[in-house]
């Protein structure tokens, strides 16, 4: 029973490693912090972030009856990946839009991957090449294996609208 216990603990403490966790490095365009790699929400709380991501999450007001459209059956077995940039102006407009959206929609941050690139488009957590992210915020959604869709840099309605429209 020891052995046994002593093996899933190994499995499961390897698997919380597998991804590389991200990290603070300095942008030499502007020479303040930038997070790259593998992050999540918690990254908005450091200091070089929270002032532009509380005062845009603030300021947004939700799309309420738009968000009514999306149940918990639209939200089965999705996962959403986005590929952003805390250096990058749209993604300081729109992620703590989205993020907001999440929150009211309820949805499992289990299934939400952030991967923080540079501005060469670059994360130290592996090659994204394959996502297809040339301009970001890129947020793509996925059902399973099959990709929904993608908003890119900003929304073509709302962000709302375009989450919906994406979920059909």
């Amino acid at each position: 029973m020891k052995k046994l216990f002593l093996i899933l603990f190994i499995i499961s403490l390897s698997a919380s490693f597998a991804q590389e966790k991200g990290k603070m490095i300095i942008d030499e365009k502007n020479k303040k912090n930038m997070y790259v790699g593998i992050g999540d929400k918690s990254v908005f709380k450091d200091t070089s972030f929270s002032t532009w991501y509380g005062a845009e999450y603030d300021m947004y007001e939700l799309d309420k009856k738009e968000l009514e459209k999306i149940t918990p059956e639209k939200l089965k077995d999705v996962k959403i990946t986005i590929v952003l940039g805390t250096w990058c102006g749209d993604t300081k407009r729109e992620i703590p839009r989205f993020m907001k959206i999440l929150e009211a929609v309820k949805f499992d941050e289990m299934n939400l991957t952030m991967i923080f690139v540079d501005r060469e488009k670059k994360s130290p957590s592996g090659d994204i090449s394959q996502l297809g992210a040339k301009n970001i915020p890129a947020i793509i959604l996925y059902r399973g294996e099959k990709e929904l869709g993608r908003i890119i840099e900003a929304p073509k309605d709302t962000l709302e609208k375009d989450f919906t429209d994406l979920l059909k």
